[in-house]
């Protein structure tokens, strides 16, 4: 980050530990991104006629080999939320009434309110696993899971990364004990660029991922990768030209129905191959050293902050990656999100607070933007709440 210029976008004047909600874009993807988009305002017609096609296979490329997946698995999606919407369609669509799909009760709130919604409509059942939120490790949460599967469960929704509590789920040894007889549909919302990812190898049916996160790609960049057994049922939320018309660079009707979801602004999808290039070139071990730096200090303020408060952490940092939870203790225990997010910002601080078992927690991001003395500051801010 040698440039004179600051690298990241965000305010100097707030502190920003809440990365996992909605990500940092870097000014250099920006400039990319704003790049594109004079080109494509230069001359729409030609640009999406002939620059798109090329453009969106080889930002797909880049993807796929980031999240280890064939770029014939994987399609652009505007968020998780919206690629895991299209993988419980495919697969309600297979089920029979009275069929079960598993689902924790720590998913992500969007996400089982489609698993609920588009259930309902095929009179398919909802089971929800509850998961303590105190774990002794990851084959605790593993046999939690795969001891609800039952007789009639069909498919099982299941977080990389709980959204809520920062766990990281083992969603490899659920695969490997499901699939292919029971669908797991992961969403994967954090887990890109917070974890290593072999898609490949993993083998779920559907594996759903942000790049707004921890990529700091642009909003509105995701993915959903797709077995080859479902290609052919998966659709966009939105059918458009792609229907009878493929005009993708590379040929086939999956990524047809995919990349042409009628007039949009793909640029934030991209810029994907700049962000990856530009987050993996900022820390010099790449991205593996970005991964490994970003856990070492959310653990490292963990620990600091539960000092401080007198708390515990809830599950083991063999189960955290980039996120983790701090349970509050005192006054800040009793009182609302609205009114500790109220509190912090007065503070200066940007931070998310989760209700998990019924006690307040601050749920810490780290990113290579952050410092240990953020969480520091943000621990004596909470101290006098």
């Amino acid at each position: 980050m040698g440039d004179p210029t600051p690298f990241w976008a965000l305010d100097p004047a707030t502190t920003h530990l809440n990365h996992g909600s909605f990500g940092a874009c870097p000014w250099p993807v920006l400039d990319e991104q704003q790049r594109l988009r004079r080109e494509l305002e230069a001359n729409p017609t030609r640009w999406f006629d002939v620059e798109y096609p090329s453009a969106v296979r080889e930002a797909r490329e880049a993807l796929a080999g980031f999240v280890g997946s064939d770029p014939a698995a994987v399609a652009f999606a505007t968020n998780t939320t919206q690629a895991v919407n299209m993988a419980v369609r495919a697969v309600v669509a297979r089920l029979a009434p009275g069929d079960e799909v598993l689902v924790t009760s720590h998913a992500y709130p969007a996400c089982r309110f489609a698993l609920d919604a588009i259930t309902a409509a095929a009179a398919v059942v909802v089971r929800v696993v509850e998961i303590p939120e105190v774990l002794d490790g990851p084959a605790e949460l593993a046999a939690i899971v795969l001891g609800a599967v039952g007789p009639r469960t069909r498919a099982v929704l299941i977080d990389h990364v709980e959204s809520g509590t920062g766990v990281v789920v083992p969603v490899g040894e659920v695969v490997a004990a499901l699939e292919p007889d029971v669908v797991v549909i992961v969403d994967g919302a954090h887990a890109p660029g917070m974890l290593e990812l072999d898609l490949d190898a993993l083998g779920a049916s559907f594996y759903a991922g942000n790049l707004h996160k921890w990529v700091c790609a642009p909003k509105g960049a995701a993915f959903v990768r797709v077995a080859a057994g479902w290609r052919d049922e998966v659709v966009p939320l939105t059918v458009s030209h792609g229907w009878g018309d493929e005009r993708s660079a590379d040929g086939g009707r999956f990524h047809a129905l995919f990349d042409w979801p009628g007039t949009s602004d793909p640029t934030a999808w991209l810029s994907v191959p700049a962000a990856i290039r530009e987050i993996g070139t900022a820390h010099p071990g790449g991205w593996a050293g970005v991964r490994a730096a970003n856990r070492a200090l959310v653990l490292a303020a963990q620990a600091l902050m539960c000092d401080e408060l007198g708390s515990t952490p809830p599950v083991p940092a063999s189960m955290v990656g980039s996120l983790a939870v701090v349970p509050l203790t005192g006054r800040a225990a009793g009182a609302t999100g609205p009114e500790l997010t109220a509190h912090a910002r007065s503070r200066g601080f940007e931070a998310k607070f989760v209700v998990a078992g019924g006690r307040v927690g601050l749920r810490l991001s780290a990113h290579l933007y952050n410092t240990i003395d953020d969480y520091v500051r943000c621990a004596e801010a909470l101290s006098v709440f």
